[in-house]
């Protein structure tokens, strides 16, 4: 089982590091961005698991749909939500201490943003298919779809864990849930 583990991420790696610079170099633009933005990131909220992971899945639709569209589409998400989440975390600090906004990204954020670059990697998975039938390497277009299949999978996972820690843990952290 381990060694099935490390072959399949062996087989996305260069996808999901160009997935990450992507989005961290965004981020950092939002932070850049930043005085431009008005208002807080974290606003108070009682939404359900079920209301964050829908909301978690309609957000993933463009960075997958990158597989149709050779990556465009999950180029610019990733811009798009990289500079946002920068840009809106940065305006947090007028409203927020730094440890507030850290509790309120942690919990869920550390399940939320792999999932996030896991389905860019879905997105860009078309393109690693054509570059290697432009190389005339042979593909095994079971395994690659296989990959994409388990990625889904795992995204899923992830989204659902990270929509109940959001709705269930990270409100205890939330200085507007508090009276």
């Amino acid at each position: 089982m381990p060694n099935t583990v490390k072959v399949f991420f062996h087989d996305i790696k260069y996808l999901l590091l160009v997935s990450t610079v992507i989005f961290t170099l965004s981020l950092f633009f939002g932070f850049y961005l930043e005085s431009r933005l008005e208002g807080s990131f974290f606003s108070a909220t009682d939404h359900t698991t079920m209301d964050i992971f829908q909301n978690n899945i309609k957000a993933s639709v463009p960075f997958i749909l990158g597989f149709v569209s050779l990556g465009v589409s999950t180029v610019a998400a990733l811009l798009i939500n990289g500079v946002a989440i920068g840009g809106s975390i940065l305006a947090s600090t007028d409203h927020l201490s730094t440890v507030q906004i850290i509790l309120l990204l942690i919990p869920h954020g550390i399940l939320e943003i792999p999932a996030l670059m896991l389905s860019s990697t879905i997105g860009f998975y078309s393109l690693k298919i054509l570059f290697l039938f432009i190389r005339g390497k042979s593909i095994n277009l079971k395994h690659e779809l296989m990959n994409v299949g388990k990625l889904l999978i795992l995204v899923l996972v992830l989204f659902v864990t990270a929509a109940f820690v959001e709705a269930n843990i990270t409100t205890v952290f939330h200085p507007f849930t508090k009276e």
